[in-house]
């Protein structure tokens, strides 16, 4: 499959090619005045008319012309000569040091490869080949707790480079709930290598337990809390159920459920009546910053902040209950917009799903910051942005740019000879 990387100079050397025959046909070839033997045969007579005959002369000096100006226009344009398929591959970088027994990431591995060529790079400390059902088994309690986004970039790279010389695409997506301890000092400067974005998705943040189930809901599909919540647990409903998610006050059947070791209610604010009067606010929370327009603000009562709003008010709290907790948000995405299951929403769900007690320091990376990592970066790294080395594609440019020389050198020397049609017949 033949590629241009600048195209734009297969038309500039269209042009140049036009301008060349078009001076070529205007040139003029005066005959030179040569002295004749004798003046015998010279007629008296004056010329009364001069008929000038236009005849395309030179045919070999122009298409040796036009051969140059073509090829190096072709050398220009930076051709990549390849057989690749014209198909999307995947390597899939799987964050494997945090337990998530139940998250089914076996089916979301196969749903993100999709049909197409896919490899997958499992890491935690190190980076290692897997297979989809080796991602999940027996080994899942004794899991590290610790990941290195830096092994797991160097294998995914590595992994992606012979797939660019078979396939026209390469995606980089990355399955991982980004803790900050993943990220190193020499992470940022591996990510440059990429040329391209990182396609991330997020991960529940492992504690060790069963993601939190929700039962009992009482909202339907179409509230936007339930549909981010849903979005965000992956829709899980193992039993013992764990959570149970309100909008509104709680009932006394609910606080005597919660009451019991390791469950959660988190009661968000009830629906607004008030359609079309949404507030575009923001919410600084441990799981990242949660902008959106929010139809329901209510107060939360003291405990554990979990959130904050941006004059240091606490946007969203954590009580103890018994043996369990209730969480109270203060706020509630709109149902005008998808508000509800961006990012930052997503993962503040999972952080609202998390056992009773977790730590509520910044362990996750902040959006802007995972943003930051996942995004084009602005420079790529050249060694990796250029053909695979020694490929047809990366020596093409320079075989033209030989080709035009050696042409144009053949050029000179017809251009040199004499023409007959000039000098005459002696």
């Amino acid at each position: 499959m033949l590629r241009f990387a600048h195209p734009g100079f297969l038309g500039v050397a269209a042009v140049a090619g036009a301008i060349v025959v078009v001076l070529h046909l205007l040139a003029r070839h005066e005959r030179r005045a040569e002295l004749l033997p004798t003046a015998r045969f010279v007629p008296n007579d004056v010329a009364a008319s001069a008929i000038r005959i236009d005849r395309l002369r030179d045919v070999v000096l122009l298409m040796l012309r036009l051969a140059v100006v073509l090829l190096v226009g072709l050398a220009a344009a930076r051709p990549d000569w390849t057989w690749r398929q014209d198909r999307t591959a995947r390597v899939l970088l799987v964050d494997r040091g945090w337990p998530d027994e139940g998250f089914g990431l076996t089916d979301s591995v196969r749903a993100i490869s999709g049909a197409g060529p896919a490899v997958i790079v499992a890491f935690d400390t190190s980076a290692r080949l897997a297979a989809p059902e080796a991602l999940t088994g027996p080994d899942t309690a004794r899991r590290t707790r610790a990941s290195s986004l830096s092994a797991a970039l160097i294998a995914g790279i590595r992994a992606a480079e012979p797939l660019r010389a078979r396939y026209s695409r390469v995606e980089l997506h990355l399955l991982s709930p980004l803790h900050r301890a993943a990220l190193d000092a020499a992470t940022r400067s591996i990510r440059a290598l990429w040329p391209d974005s990182i396609h991330l998705h997020s991960l529940p943040a492992g504690g060790g337990t069963r993601p939190a189930s929700i039962v009992d809901f009482d909202a339907g599909d179409e509230d936007p809390v339930a549909a981010g919540a849903r979005l965000a647990l992956g829709g899980v409903t193992s039993e013992p159920a764990t959570v149970r998610m309100r909008r509104g006050e709680l009932s006394q059947a609910d606080s005597i459920w919660g009451r019991a070791a390791r469950r959660v209610l988190v009661r968000w604010p009830p629906a607004s009546t008030n359609a079309g009067q949404d507030t575009l606010m923001a919410a600084v929370t441990t799981a990242g910053v949660v902008v959106g327009y929010f139809d329901a603000v209510a107060a939360v009562p003291r405990g554990t902040a979990i959130a904050w709003w941006g004059d240091g008010a606490i946007a969203a709290s954590e009580a103890p209950n018994a043996d369990g907790c209730i969480r109270s948000v203060g706020f509630a995405p709109s149902a005008n917009g998808d508000g509800a299951l961006s990012f930052a929403m997503q993962r503040l769900m999972r952080r609202l799903a998390a056992p009773c007690g977790s730590p509520t320091s910044d362990e996750l990376l902040s959006n802007a910051d995972a943003a930051a990592l996942v995004a084009s970066p602005r420079m790529p790294a050249v060694a990796f942005a250029q053909p695979p080395r020694g490929s047809v594609g990366s020596l093409l440019p320079l075989w033209l740019l030989l080709a035009a020389g050696c042409l144009l050198a053949i050029e000179a020397y017809v251009r040199s000879r004499p023409d007959p049609a000039v000098t005459g017949a002696r």
